[in-house]
């Protein structure tokens, strides 16, 4: 008999959960416990579809950078394996920012 699947984690991080519209975020995902895990791939998912996938890092992590054009959900998967249950991350919120804009002073020349 093979042994019961031991319970796994899946974690999500953003650097910044405001980005400026069109620009890139830093999502970083981590898997535990890590044993066995390096190398396994781990998906990102916008909503309900799969955007990216990544191996495992050393550290069982895995980085993306989605271009955030609107307001979007994210979430990580990974499957089971290694001897460990499939695990599914919580829900990250990124929300564009637009680009502030100063008001310009105008400075005369020496006349």
């Amino acid at each position: 008999p093979t042994p019961p699947l031991r319970p796994a984690y899946a974690g999500i991080r953003a650097f910044s959960r405001h980005v400026l519209r069109g620009d890139r975020a830093l999502i970083t995902v981590w898997v535990s416990p890590c044993a066995n895990r390096q190398g396994e791939r781990v998906k990102l998912f916008r909503g309900p579809r799969a955007i990216a996938g990544r191996p495992l890092s050393r550290a069982c992590t895995a980085r993306f950078r989605p271009r955030i054009r609107s307001r979007v959900n994210f979430r990580a998967r990974i499957t089971e394996g290694g001897g460990f249950e499939a695990a599914t991350s919580r829900r990250l919120t990124i929300k564009p920012r637009r680009a502030v804009h100063r008001k310009r002073r105008h400075h005369r020349g020496a006349q």
